[in-house]
């Protein structure tokens, strides 16, 4: 089972423990890559960020996060501010929802004005970008969702016009962002009030509906598997409150393991957990809540520490975006209730001291995982359209040299990769034929 892991979770693990193949007088070294994490602005300005690095122990953000709904004017002043004044030596993570469209709208080239303004934008000023577009695919509250097959389109389509703008991996990586739990609706084009659907795995050919893997449109088109997960506390209804593990970890969902099957770098999009603890019906005068939001500190800190624990544990994940946003709106707004997620709010003053511990990273940012994705060479072929990392041979062959190191016997190494082979019947033939191959190479390199 020990050399099953090792060799299953290989193509994310060469990312994080650095199976970078390194020669100095013929001697081959292994370099810890860390994680990367840090902010969406708190109100999608490039000022709070500024405000964060001028005031608090916080110097050059690596990952900063903006939410588009649109594309226009405004978005346009904001990313040429954002370079402006942050610099290009950081990594910026950009969202753009097609507003109101469909998933079959963008593949029919509705919103292709905005994608090419954006895609231009991002070449003309040469930043580093994760590229999140139609997320949530999943969540049945977006209207891209509910059609698989168009959603595939789609992205396909937003694909091509990144590379219609010359945009490499020097420039983007796209990040197929999904919710933590598959909750669909049925409803041909989902809305905010939607009647979702708890698509867990094992009902799902009962219940007849769709989970994130229907919507995956392929490796080529796909650099990062991104995903949501919240600690929502209370709201305005009972809602359980877990740990970070807990919620990935759920064996109703099987989220993580999901996930990792794709054999893609995860980074996790969102993650945000609420501070307010409290077991009595939700309190419509608010004394009792904005009390609360006050002081419970511990139960916080608590969550980040947990986060920074399964950041760390889970060589995978290659990074994450805090999403440092409090929608209470300094607990004024009754519909949010628990949504207070902010870790350094600048209005409040509010800090919580475990968010310091997540920064570590920050003085490794060159030598991440997620920065060497960035760092990688692909050659576009005019055939068939489809990006090659020229970096896939020193991957393959540095992981032959890590199963060798482990497990040295041969026969344990031929058992370990024929049970990744057997493994292979559940994905698609193509994804098959590509892990096949990987698993050729390897045992060629491994016979000599």
């Amino acid at each position: 089972m020990y050399y099953q892991q090792q060799i299953t979770t290989f193509f994310v693990k060469i990312l994080k423990i650095s199976i970078w193949l390194r020669s100095v007088s013929g001697i081959f070294f292994w370099v810890w890559f860390w994680y990367l994490l840090w902010f969406k602005s708190a109100d999608n300005s490039v000022q709070n960020i500024e405000d964060i690095e001028k005031n608090y122990p916080v110097e050059d953000i690596p990952i900063v996060g903006f939410i588009f709904d649109s594309f226009d004017i405004a978005e346009k002043k904001i990313i040429v501010e954002m370079t402006s004044n942050l610099g290009k030596d950081r990594i910026f993570h950009i969202t753009l929802s097609p507003k109101k469209h469909t998933a079959q709208e963008v593949a029919d080239w509705v919103y292709d004005t905005e994608y090419k303004h954006l895609f231009s934008l991002i070449k003309t000023l040469d930043i580093t970008v994760i590229f999140r577009t139609m997320h949530e695919m999943n969540g049945g509250r977006y209207p891209w969702g509910s059609d698989p097959e168009s959603f595939k389109k789609a992205r396909k389509h937003v694909y091509w016009l990144a590379q219609e703008a010359w945009l490499d991996n020097h420039n983007i990586l796209f990040s197929f962002s999904v919710n933590h739990r598959d909750v669909p609706t049925f409803e041909d084009i989902p809305h905010k009030q939607s009647t979702l659907i708890f698509c867990e795995p094992d009902k799902k050919a009962t219940l007849g509906c769709a989970t994130f893997e229907d919507y995956y449109p392929w490796d080529a088109y796909v650099d990062l598997v991104g995903f949501s997960f919240y600690n929502r506390g209370r709201s305005v209804y009972n809602r359980a409150r877990m740990q970070p593990r807990q919620i990935l970890d759920d064996p109703r969902w099987r989220t993580l393991a999901r996930l990792k099957s794709l054999w893609k770098p995860l980074f996790i999009d969102e993650v945000g957990t609420a501070s307010v603890w409290y077991n009595w019906p939700f309190d419509a005068t608010w004394t009792k809540a904005k009390k609360i939001y006050e002081t419970d500190y511990k139960r916080k800190n608590e969550r980040l520490y947990n986060l920074k624990l399964l950041l760390e544990e889970e060589e995978s994940i290659v990074g994450a975006m805090y999403f440092n946003s409090d929608f209470t709106h300094w607990l004024q707004r009754y519909s949010w209730g628990e949504t207070d997620w902010s870790v350094i709010n600048t209005f409040t003053k509010k800090t919580y001291y475990a968010i310091y511990d997540l920064m570590r990273a920050n003085e490794v940012l060159q030598n991440t995982a997620l920065r060497k994705m960035f760092d990688s060479s692909y050659i576009k072929t005019k055939q068939d359209k489809i990006r090659i990392r020229t970096s896939q041979q020193d991957i393959i062959v540095a992981l032959a040299l890590r199963i060798k190191q482990t497990s040295p016997d041969k026969e344990e190494q031929k058992i370990a990769i024929q049970k990744v082979r057997d493994s292979l019947v559940n994905m698609t033939p193509s994804q098959a034929k590509i892990r096949t191959q990987r698993l050729d190479t390897i045992e060629k390199l491994l016979a000599h």
